[in-house]
């Protein structure tokens, strides 16, 4: 992805969009259809129906639910052989909304998130050290599929979140 298609990603999602947080979702999903038609692979682009911040008491991470088929495509796939090459963020209504690009030689995996502003969400995952998990599942699943962001500075605004 250029830096254009990332400024693009920041504009399409945080600005201009006035029907609220369903609207920016939804101009997320659009963006990360957009940037999977752009990239030269096989591409998985995942459309989670909830992202989930689990704290480090049970299996630290963003956690993101996805229908059955997207899944059976990410659980086809080999996690380990993936690395993040693109996070885009943007903030809107008290919720910040990512997108992460995860590329190995000959597939990708394009993921919207987000997570709240709040202590329960943005709080722990900044007071966690080290890589950010995220795991990927579907409803009827038994075990997610885990990609992880080693540097996990990128998801979170430049000033944190103020209870």
């Amino acid at each position: 992805m250029d830096e254009s298609t990332a400024a693009n990603i920041e504009y399409v999602v945080g600005e201009g969009i006035v029907e609220g947080i369903t609207a920016n979702w939804e101009a997320l999903l659009a963006t990360a259809d957009d940037v999977a038609a752009g990239l030269d692979r096989d591409t998985v682009v995942c459309e989670p129906t909830d992202v989930t911040v689990v704290p480090a008491t049970d299996r630290f991470g963003l956690t993101a639910v996805v229908d059955d088929d997207t899944f059976g495509r990410l659980d086809a796939l080999d996690p380990d052989a993936f690395e993040p090459t693109h996070v885009a963020r943007a903030e809107s209504d008290g919720l910040v909304l990512l997108l992460v690009v995860f590329e190995s030689d000959e597939q990708a995996v394009v993921l919207p998130l987000y997570y709240e502003r709040t202590a329960d969400a943005e709080g722990v995952l900044r007071d966690h050290d080290g890589a950010l998990p995220i795991r990927v599942r579907s409803l009827t699943a038994l075990e997610p599929v885990s990609f992880v962001l080693d540097s996990p500075e990128y998801v979170f605004p430049e000033t944190p979140f103020d209870d």
